[in-house]
């Protein structure tokens, strides 16, 4: 495993350089906080009260936060792992982490529902007042 490609998978998606290491559990708790903090922070945003730009700020150094977690996790875990004396790969391990793309699919979709839920919750407010 390469460090470096670890932290660039998680930099475009956080969770997807754990999900490359074999790690499905921590990855989705960095994806799923990441899709968490992403909606929460629109809706804040969404809000056109000046109380709901605190709250926005403050989700959105979470969300960095956890960006930043996520790659300097998958960085050490990968060095770690190379350190160790060479195995040969399990197939059905790489076989289901890289051919079948999965965590990108859940969380693209996931992101694009749940704007879209916001979004329009946020409109509908809007016209009610």
């Amino acid at each position: 495993m390469r460090p470096w490609f670890c932290g660039c998978l998680s930099l475009i998606i956080p969770g997807a350089g754990q999900f490359y290491t074999g790690r499905i559990s921590k990855g989705l708790l960095f994806l799923f906080l990441s899709i968490g903090t992403g909606v929460a922070k629109d809706y804040m945003l969404g809000t056109t009260r000046f109380l709901g730009l605190l709250p926005a700020v403050g989700f959105l150094i979470f969300g960095i936060l956890v960006s930043i977690v996520a790659i300097w996790d998958a960085v050490c875990f990968a060095k770690r792992q190379q350190a160790l004396p060479k195995e040969t790969p399990d197939p059905v391990v790489w076989g289901v982490s890289l051919a079948y793309p999965w965590p990108v699919w859940l969380y693209l979709f996931a992101k694009m529902a749940l704007l879209r839920l916001v979004a329009g919750s946020c409109c509908f407010r809007r016209f009610v007042y």
